[in-house]
């Protein structure tokens, strides 16, 4: 349907996999644990995001669902792919980005979509139960900044 002919109001999202590159130790990743009261994957670890508002670009959306979730500001460094988050309806689009963070910033969680966060390194990642897939794409950012 051309522009137009009217618009389809559909659903889009964005997730921010958040890293403090200014560490002294090493490279971290923020990541938070979902609330156990959350419809989809309740009680698991993610990096923060959600749905595109109207009239914001992706890399906004990324920065004030981080904000709102997490509380603290990032800047969006690249986009790293996409995903499909599975519904009753059929799939919700969604564009991952790669973001920079100020890892002394304070967390400061939404208790409604989250329990507790942590900094966590390459080598903590399977410490944690993570959303399908996401381990992986945690992994190979790393990899990714390493070579930046």
């Amino acid at each position: 349907m051309a522009r137009e002919e009217g618009l389809h109001k559909i659903e889009v999202h964005v997730a921010a996999l958040c890293f403090d590159l200014e560490s002294e130790d090493t490279t971290r990743c923020l990541i938070a644990k979902r609330a156990p009261h959350r419809q989809l994957y309740p009680n698991l670890w993610e990096c923060g995001g959600g749905q595109v508002k109207a009239g914001e670009s992706f890399q906004e959306a990324a920065q004030r669902e981080i904000k709102e979730e997490l509380g603290v500001d990032v800047d969006v460094l690249f986009p790293y792919g996409d995903y499909v988050i599975p519904t009753e309806d059929g799939v919700i689009p969604g564009i991952k980005f790669v973001c920079s963070v100020d890892g002394t910033q304070d967390v400061v969680l939404d208790p409604k979509e989250f329990t507790d966060y942590a900094w966590v390194s390459e080598d903590e990642l399977d410490e944690y139960d993570f959303i399908p897939g996401l381990e992986e794409d945690i992994a190979e950012s790393f990899r990714i900044l390493e070579e930046c």
